[in-house]
């Protein structure tokens, strides 16, 4: 049993490393700013910044093979126009 213990704390880190290795995350919250970085810490407001930051993170990276990620937390959010995914330009 304690194997399987050893294990599982094993596995556990190693996902969490690759995570943070290997990922980019933007992230929401309805308490959050636009002007913020969009880290977990000091999250943006809005879906349309988060997309708009993730482009920008895009270009600047081009040999980027790991996906970015927008992570809106828990809230309410409220948006006067639909949010448009396209290809970046």
């Amino acid at each position: 049993m304690k194997k399987y213990y050893s294990f599982l704390i094993l596995l556990t880190s190693l996902l969490f490393v690759n995570n943070l290795l290997f990922s980019q995350k933007f992230y929401v919250s309805p308490l959050g700013n636009d002007k913020n970085p969009g880290t977990f810490e000091s999250p943006l407001a809005t879906l349309t910044a988060a997309r708009d930051i993730a482009r920008e993170y895009r270009k600047k990276t081009p040999d980027l093979n790991q996906p970015v990620e927008i992570i809106a937390l828990e809230g309410e959010y409220f948006m006067l126009q639909p949010l448009l995914l396209l290809p970046g330009t």
